[in-house]
């Protein structure tokens, strides 16, 4: 399975534009005035939970499997125990 690196929510593949969050969006936003995170299809100005115009890209999507992520996890555990 799939997922995003940053946000670790599924991700999927649309033909003609690539991988997106499962909202529909590349990038994940998230409005500054509620804290709500959301992936528009279409690019928005205005929060859909607050309708606040305080929205900022948070991070583009990071395809990873979840298999790969929890053995990078795991390493990098094992690395911060060892300094």
């Amino acid at each position: 399975m799939k997922i995003c690196r940053i946000c670790r929510q599924p991700v999927k593949f649309e033909l003609g534009r690539g991988f997106v969050h499962v909202g529909g969006g590349a990038y994940m936003m998230r409005c500054r005035a509620c804290g709500r995170q959301f992936s528009p299809a279409k690019p928005t100005v205005n929060c859909p939970a607050c309708n606040s115009r305080d929205v900022v890209d948070d991070h583009c999507v990071y395809v990873v499997e979840a298999d790969d992520l929890a053995a990078l996890e795991s390493i990098q555990r094992v690395a911060e125990k060892l300094q």
